[in-house]
């Protein structure tokens, strides 16, 4: 997850759509993985940890595709051009109304779902380093979010 959040915002090395469908299909696998695990373990116990990775996974995918690009463009600065005359996609004559809010209130969702199931984690879970990968989970959670917000 780090490797392709710092790629996404800073590197560029792999094309984020590729980022996502790593994570997302590494969040599947997990989760396909976990219920077959819990399929055969009929001892009652609950594998919060594997699940949180696994959505984790499918909402760093999905803040990911969201990030805005860190890095400065090089292509941009060497023509000249600035970004007032950059066209936007709210800008485009065939942009729907949501084109501006949509990705925002996608990442409020993304990051009040996460958290929300970050601190159900930190109560449920009795080892203590769950519970501190549940709270960097969901801090993580946050700050992305609060970079695609702002």
């Amino acid at each position: 997850m780090a490797v392709g959040m710092l790629d996404a915002m800073i590197v560029h090395a792999v094309a984020p759509v590729w980022w996502f469908a790593v994570l997302v299909l590494g969040g599947m696998a997990l989760a396909a993985v976990q219920r077959v695990r819990a399929a055969r373990d009929r001892s009652g116990k609950h594998p919060s940890l594997a699940v949180h990775v696994a959505v984790g996974l499918i909402v760093t995918a999905g803040l990911i595709m969201l990030m805005p690009d860190m890095a400065p463009d090089a292509s941009a600065a060497a023509s000249g051009a600035t970004e007032a005359s950059a066209l936007s996609v709210a800008d485009a004559s065939h942009s729907h109304p949501a084109a501006e809010t949509l990705p925002a209130a996608l990442t409020l969702a993304l990051m009040i779902g996460h958290t929300v199931i970050a601190a159900a984690g930190v109560r449920a879970d009795r080892i203590a380093r769950h519970r501190v990968h549940h709270i960097a989970m969901g801090c993580s959670t946050i700050a992305m979010g609060l970079i695609v917000v702002s």
